[in-house]
């Protein structure tokens, strides 16, 4: 009497496209997010998760961890937000753990600079004490994505602090652009300072008022950020 065996064998067999991802250079603050593709080319479903912990300084991939059908791909997105000026920011073979699977191995480069405040431009209120007065800036979208903003209002001492305010979030449309504005409300009046100056071989001194002063910061999702300069007198 023959007996017939019969058996299937369930592989998992995950690849990224990529081996390495490069941003180029990235303002300090800013952010560029590149889309990396994880392919499962087995028969059954595969749990994968990152090692965040090695590189979430400087990068985030999205999402971190979850589940893959079998012959399907995963768009993961990877992106470089550094805090710091670095001309070479890199993570070698950073792993992604595959359960039941051999693990994936990754490289993370990028380059940060300093934003180049030679193009700064000056936005200047004047108004009177606990009244409001407001100025709007575009935001411009060069892309075929929507774009989520998150801009950054400092106040330069104490004196000035929370005169200026805007919106936490700013939405530009995909190759549109959006409005922000700025109020600036002053507590209490500029202030007449003496200030000592050269007029030839004299020194003389002058009155000048004391300005308000503040920054407002873009980081945009293209890698690049937009600086003003807030000026209030009151």
């Amino acid at each position: 009497k023959l007996i017939s065996l019969h058996g299937v064998s369930h592989g998992i067999e995950l690849k990224l496209m990529d081996e390495v991802v490069a941003f180029g250079s990235v303002v300090k603050g800013s952010r560029l997010t590149k889309t990396l593709q994880l392919s499962n080319f087995g028969d059954v479903k595969a749990q994968f998760k990152w090692e965040s912990k090695l590189y979430k300084q400087n990068f985030t991939i999205t999402p971190e961890s979850g589940y893959i059908n079998p012959n399907s791909n995963l768009d993961l997105e990877v992106t470089f937000h550094p805090s710091k000026a670095d001309p070479d920011i890199r993570y070698s073979k950073v792993p992604c753990i595959i359960k039941g699977g051999d693990q994936l191995e990754l490289s993370l480069m990028g380059k940060s600079v300093e934003l180049d405040t030679t193009t700064t431009e000056e936005l200047a209120f004047t108004t009177k004490v606990r009244k409001t007065t407001s100025q709007s800036v575009t935001v411009q979208n060069t892309e075929d994505r929507e774009w989520t903003i998150n801009p950054t209002i400092s106040s330069e001492g104490e004196a000035a602090k929370g005169y200026f305010v805007g919106k936490s979030t700013l939405v530009v449309p995909a190759r549109g652009s959006a409005q922000y504005e700025v109020n600036y409300t002053p507590k209490m009046m500029s202030k007449e300072i003496k200030v000592k100056k050269k007029d030839g071989d004299q020194e003389v001194e002058e009155t000048e008022v004391e300005t308000h002063k503040g920054s407002l910061f873009f980081p945009l999702p293209n890698g690049t950020a937009l600086l003003y300069r807030l000026v209030g007198t009151a």
